[in-house]
């Protein structure tokens, strides 16, 4: 028969605990555009791909009778990749969905359920 012998540390021997790491905020929508490569607004597709979640997600919150901490803004990024996050800096939620996104749903309903998950974050 092995003994078997634990050794415990020290309490000033002990690993501390890793903090994490705050990412710096963005200052300004020039930032965040660039940062995230939101399309351009300008254009008439990027404006019509904004509008089209603006138009959902403001729907979205009405419909739920949602008290609102933070402003709320919709983004369109220009990745071709599937993927949807909100970032939320002082009092305004940036709401940012890629052309990916546009690409994968087939139905208003689709991507009301995309714009609804990252609302109730």
């Amino acid at each position: 028969m092995t003994a078997v012998t634990a050794h415990t540390k020290k309490p000033s021997e002990q690993e501390q605990t890793p903090t994490a790491t705050a990412r710096p905020r963005e200052t300004s929508l020039e930032d965040f555009s660039e940062r995230h490569r939101l399309v351009d607004v300008t254009t008439a597709h990027g404006k019509l791909l904004t509008d089209l979640a603006s138009t959902i997600g403001n729907r979205l919150l009405n419909a739920g009778g949602v008290t609102l901490t933070h402003q709320v803004s919709y983004h369109v990024s220009d990745d071709s990749q599937p993927n949807a996050f909100v970032s939320i800096e002082a009092n305004t939620a940036r709401v940012v969905l890629s052309k990916g996104i546009f690409s994968m749903v087939t139905s208003e309903d689709q991507l009301a359920a995309v714009i609804g998950h990252e609302l109730k974050h």
